[in-house]
C-alpha cells in the first residue's frame, strides 16, 4: 500500500451557501442556506486520499479547545490517522467560507491558529522519510520542515492555491514540490509563471480553471485537461479532490493526459456532493 502522509491544513467551517456573493456594498441576504463541519486542504486532500482506497496520514496544528476537538472527531471518523502538534498559543482555526452556485468563496478567518506553531520536527522527521507521497499544505505548520521535504526522496505535491505569481510567502513551498498546483485566478499570465516554477525545478505545474478544466505543463509541453460535466451541487474541496487523484496516477506511473483525465472524472464526484468529499470515490 502506498504510504501517504498530508502536512498541514485543518479547521472548522461554517459553510453558508448563496446564489451571488454580497456586492461591495451594505446588502442583505434572504435564505442562505448553512452547514458545520471540518475543512481546509490538509483534511481534503487526506479524505480524498481515504476515499480513493489509501491510509493517509494527517498532520495539523490543534489547540486542546472546542473546536479542535470537532476537527479531531470528524477526521477520526473517517479513520484517518492523526498526527497533532499542540497549539499552546493560538485557538484551532474556524472559519466561515461564504460560497456562490458558481463556486467564487469568501474566505473570513476568525481563527487560524498560530503563525508560528510549535513543531515537533524530530517526529515527523521518519514519517517524511517513509512517505510515498506527501501533500505539503502552505500552512505555518509545514514550514518547519521545509527543509526536510527539499532533502527527501518523497513525491511531494505542493498546491499553492490562488497564488498572484508574485506572493514572496510562497516561494519556500514551491521549491520543495515536484508536482505544483495552482488555481489560474490569481494568474496574470499562467503560462510565465509554469515557464518559472519548471526551471526552479517542479518536473510539472498543474494549473486549475475551475469549470473550465485544467492543464498542465510538463517540460516544453502543455497538456489540456477538458472537465467532466456535472451538475454542481458544492464545489468545496474538488480542487483537493483532483490534486490527490493526479498526484496518484502519475505515481502508479500513468500519462499527463490519463492521470488528467482521471483526476477530471474524481474531482467530478465532489463536486456532485453536498459532503466536502464523499466518503467513497472511483
Amino acid at each position: 500500500m502506498t504510504s501517504i502522509l498530508v502536512l498541514g491544513g485543518a479547521s472548522w467551517n461554517r459553510m453558508i451557501y448563496v446564489d451571488r456573493l454580497p456586492p461591495n456594498s451594505s446588502t442583505t441576504v434572504f435564505g442562505a442556506r448553512y452547514s458545520d463541519g471540518v475543512g481546509s486542504t490538509g483534511v481534503g486532500k487526506a479524505f480524498a486520499a481515504k476515499a480513493l482506497g489509501f491510509d493517509p496520514m494527517l498532520h495539523c496544528v490543534l489547540a486542546n479547545d472546542h473546536h479542535g476537538a470537532l476537527i479531531k472527531d470528524a477526521v477520526r471518523a473517517r479513520n484517518i490517522t492523526l498526527v497533532i502538534d499542540p497549539d499552546k498559543s493560538a485557538p484551532s482555526p474556524h472559519h466561515v467560507n461564504i460560497m456562490d452556485s458558481a463556486g467564487q468563496r469568501v474566505s473570513i478567518l476568525l481563527e487560524n491558529g498560530s503563525s508560528d506553531p510549535v513543531i515537533d520536527v524530530d517526529r515527523l522527521a521518519p514519517l517524511i522519510a517513509e512517505a510515498d507521497i506527501i501533500f505539503a499544505s502552505i500552512t505555518a505548520s509545514t514550514r518547519p520542515v521545509l527543509d526536510l521535504l527539499n532533502r527527501s526522496n518523497t513525491l511531494v505535491q505542493v498546491d499553492l492555491h490562488d497564488w498572484d505569481g508574485e506572493n514572496p510567502y510562497h516561494g519556500p513551498f514551491a521549491a520543495v514540490g515536484d508536482i505544483i498546483q495552482v488555481s489560474d485566478e490569481g494568474l496574470s499570465n499562467p503560462a510565465q509563471t509554469c515557464e518559472q516554477l519548471l526551471k526552479s525545478g517542479a518536473r510539472e505545474v498543474v494549473v486549475t480553471k475551475g469549470a473550465r478544466g485544467a492543464c498542465v505543463f510538463a517540460g516544453n509541453a502543455m497538456t489540456e485537461i477538458a472537465p467532466k460535466p456535472v451538475e454542481a451541487v458544492d464545489t468545496n474541496g474538488a480542487g483537493d479532490a483532483f490534486g490527490v487523484a493526479y498526484t496518484l496516477a502519475r505515481h502508479r506511473g500513468l500519462s499527463i493526459a490519463e492521470a488528467g483525465a482521471q483526476a477530471a472524472h474524481i474531482a467530478a464526484q465532489v463536486v456532485a456532493s453536498a459532503d466536502i468529499v464523499p466518503t467513497e470515490l472511483s
